[in-house]
């Protein structure tokens, strides 16, 4: 490692998903080191065997992958750091920096309990600090395993220097003797995590603020290791706290939100360059007034500096409209990609677009109906849906549509205007159609929006759709026209329903 160079880690515990909060840490992470042109880490914490799973381990991994989030060393995984923890600890032991406690759970809980009843909070009070090799022999020989506790007295503040918060102040008291080996021979969180950034030379430790309480016990983990060990690595990192990521209401944002994990905004359609961007600019700025950032642009414009100190509104109809711009600027291949195969799910074979008077190959119509919905997707997964009265036969016809365009002297006489146009027109292509439904309306006297919006609701279903020609062209003459007789025979059927009776 080159001295004086930045390095910063992204050390995820494998008990859940990648959350959007700790996708943002990974990208000020990975953006600040490779501003500074650094070093970038990626290390799994997967020291709590019981919680961990590997499946979840390989998924973040994933996650780390489809957001560009590169790494320079990794994936580490800090249970196969075993030995080096180990080797640390004994330093600890030998030096008197920790020490063996054989105190039972039963004997901690009525402490607990004692102090409880008095409204004084319960910190380990050394108990074991003192013991002698002998008295220690004799815990063994009665069957009682031991932890491992850091003697962590000290009588001055503890002081964290943090970039976004200046010097927070702790009492000296504020922690106890924590324990730093648990039992089953297995380091506890707060030892591994600081013996680790110590170890791969992490400058820059970049978190939640919901870690900033944990802070005073790994610094005195770091001091502690410095004194037993006389090396230079252990010495504290520079940190930073960031403000959580909250929901719309001003609470945490969690799944009461929607969608929390990378996962799952992969699976519904946003773009990984939009979530990306988007989480880039969740609590950071880049001092003007842009909203659409490259991951180059981005990575030019980081610091520290411009991050914000007041929690993130993560907002997610900013991020649909910020994903509908990449979803316009992406090549319909990786669009159709994410789709499927449109042409099983929906039949879509040559006898098919033939029956319904379509003159394109399956390929063309896929491509072509595929392109009109990327087009108006905020979010991938809504492309089906935006364009599903090409895709099917029978459709609904929205009421608020019938009401706005399903009005109006003469509708009927309209309907069945361009029913003929679409029954006579040649060629069948988008051209043709919108030459002859202008030429129909400008003949018969009526404005042109008289005839196509009314068209619209009948062939689609909805009051908006793309281009009316290029729409009933992908409808299908045949298709088309069956779709204006339903509307026709329906709204002949009011018309000469008496009312509170049926027809006769």
């Amino acid at each position: 490692m080159t001295e004086g160079r930045v390095r910063t880690r992204f050390a995820p515990s494998p008990t859940g998903y990648l959350h959007v909060g700790g996708a943002r840490t990974a990208l000020f992470s990975w953006a600040f080191a490779r501003h500074c042109g650094g070093e970038f880490i990626l290390r799994i914490e997967d020291t709590d065997a019981v919680r961990s799973d590997p499946t979840l381990a390989t998924a973040i991994v994933e996650a780390m992958e489809w957001l560009g989030l590169d790494w320079d060393e990794g994936p580490l995984y800090q249970s196969e750091r075993r030995e080096m923890h180990d080797d640390l600890i004994r330093k600890l032991l030998e030096t008197g920096r920790a020490y063996e406690c054989f105190c039972t759970a039963e004997e901690l809980e009525a402490r607990r309990a004692a102090t409880g009843r008095s409204g004084i909070g319960y910190r380990y009070e050394g108990t074991c600090r003192g013991l002698t090799e002998e008295q220690r022999e004799a815990f063994r020989a009665a069957g009682r395993t031991s932890v491992v506790r850091l003697d962590a007295r000290g009588d001055e503040e503890i002081e964290v220097e943090d970039v976004l918060r200046g010097t927070v102040r702790f009492e000296a008291g504020i922690i106890d003797d924590f324990i730093i080996r648990k039992s089953d021979g297995t380091p506890t969180f707060h030892f591994a995590v600081a013996a680790d950034d110590a170890l791969m030379g992490i400058t820059h430790v970049i978190r939640g603020d919901d870690h900033l309480s944990n802070t005073p016990k790994q610094i005195r983990v770091i001091e502690a290791l410095a004194e037993a060990t006389g090396r230079s690595c252990f010495r504290l990192p520079v940190f930073v706290h960031l403000p959580l990521i909250v929901g719309p209401d001003g609470k945490r944002f969690s799944k009461r939100h929607g969608a929390t994990s990378v996962s799952e905004f992969r699976k519904r359609g946003f773009l990984s360059e939009a979530l990306f961007n988007y989480l880039a600019l969740l609590g950071w700025s880049p001092g003007d007034d842009r909203e659409v950032m490259s991951r180059e642009e981005i990575v030019e414009a980081f610091t520290l500096e411009r991050l914000n100190k007041s929690a993130a509104v993560f907002d997610e109809q900013k991020l649909r409209w910020l994903n509908g711009q990449y979803i316009a600027k992406v090549p319909l291949n990786e669009v159709l990609e994410f789709l499927g195969d449109w042409k099983a799910e929906y039949g879509l074979t040559e006898e098919r677009l033939k029956e319904w008077g379509v003159p394109l190959s399956p390929d063309e119509f896929v491509e072509r109906v595929a392109s009109l919905g990327k087009d108006r997707a905020k979010v991938l997964e809504e492309i089906a849906e935006i364009v599903r009265y090409f895709l099917i036969e029978e459709i609904e016809i929205e009421e608020a549509a019938a009401k706005k365009h399903f009005r109006g002297e003469r509708l009927i006489e309209r309907l069945r205007l361009v029913r003929s146009v679409l029954e006579e027109v040649e060629p069948w292509s988008e051209e043709a159609l919108e030459t002859a439904i202008r030429s129909a309306a400008e003949k018969h006297g009526f404005k042109a929006p008289k005839l196509m919006h009314p068209t619209r609701v009948a062939v689609t279903g909805r009051a908006a759709s793309p281009g009316l020609f290029e729409t009933v062209f992908l409808v299908g003459r045949r298709r088309a026209i069956r779709r204006m007789d339903r509307v026709l025979e329906e709204r002949l059927l009011e018309k000469t329903t008496p009312v509170g009776g049926a027809v006769s």
